[in-house]
């Protein structure tokens, strides 16, 4: 019975004082209210209520992600095996993808079998890989391309990979000069 009251008691001062401290809910009900009881309950209900209101102050707290625009797609060209290909492609673009922050069909991972391979890019046709390559300049991998919805370079690649959060650094700092 004594801890139902105090779980009401609790939840009573959090839905009037969401932000305040505990001492202001404290001061507040004991110059409300004198009685030996309440005094008690109060003593012993601190702790908790300290943990709910560092709860309530984490839960106001919102993260937003960045916004770019959705004329272009990034080509990750890599070959099979490349850790820091898959690296890549797991820590940083998908990432992005499930934040919104970039759409599925944005996004086309050119994986490289063979240099005879075909490969179709959105907005520019089925070509072969050496093909790609030639026209993005890219040799080695993992490498980033940028382009535009007809296929054309609009940045400049990203060629290997340090970490992850070095990675995301630079293709945010590339993805927002793009309009």
């Amino acid at each position: 019975m004594a801890q139902d009251t105090v779980v009401k008691i609790g939840s009573f001062l959090l839905f009037l004082y969401p932000q305040g401290s505990m001492m202001n809910i404290a001061h507040t009900v004991l110059s409300l209210y004198s009685t030996r009881l309440l005094s008690v309950l109060l003593l012993c209900f601190m702790p908790l209520l300290h943990a709910a209101e560092k709860i309530n102050t984490k839960a106001a707290t919102v993260v937003t992600q960045p916004t770019y625009s959705k004329n272009f797609q990034l080509l990750l060209f890599s070959t099979p095996g490349c850790t820091y290909c898959m690296t890549m492609r797991d820590q940083v673009i998908h990432p992005m993808i499930e934040a919104g922050q970039i759409q599925p069909e944005q996004f086309e991972e050119v994986m490289q079998y063979s240099d005879a391979d075909w490969q179709y890019v959105r907005g520019a046709g089925y070509k072969q890989i050496r093909d790609w390559k030639s026209i993005y300049k890219t040799s080695l991998f993992p490498t980033l391309v940028i382009v535009d919805l007809q296929g054309n370079k609009i940045a400049e690649n990203i060629v290997g990979m340090t970490s992850p959060e070095h990675y995301r650094l630079k293709l945010d700092a590339l993805l927002k000069t793009i309009p």
